[in-house]
């Protein structure tokens, strides 16, 4: 056991391994964090067509329009009119509510050929 006076700390080894880590948690956030404010940014979307007091009269093409100017309003460039069809899906019931569906996967280069791979299911009621 060594004494108080032979106790020197963290090594220039163990520094660069905290280095490391810290690094990695840094570019895995920057990486990370944009797919997730761009998921909010659809449930924005969503809420806000679904909070219009005349949700339920809108037509499918309406809401897709609605639904794409906010997402060039907030710099969200992933959906486009010819993609917006298959990743949106509008359901109307008989009694007249309204179900929208987004569906989407977004994929982010890490580091090389590692990427990383969110799928996304968003689901509103009106």
């Amino acid at each position: 056991m060594r004494g108080i006076n032979q106790q020197r700390g963290l090594g220039f080894f163990g520094l660069l391994i905290v280095l490391a880590v810290g690094g990695s948690l840094i570019l895995f956030g920057l990486k990370v964090i944009p797919l997730y404010l761009e998921s909010f940014q659809v449930d924005t979307a969503l809420e806000n067509i679904a909070s219009q007091p005349d949700a339920r009269k809108l037509s499918n093409h309406e809401i897709r329009d609605k639904f794409l100017r906010h997402m060039e309003i907030n710099g969200v460039r992933r959906f486009t009119q010819k993609n917006l069809r298959d990743a949106m899906k509008i359901k109307r019931g008989e009694d007249g509510s309204l179900t929208i569906t987004v569906k989407y996967q977004a994929q982010r280069e890490l580091v090389g050929n590692l990427s990383i791979l969110a799928d996304w299911n968003k689901e509103y009621s009106i």
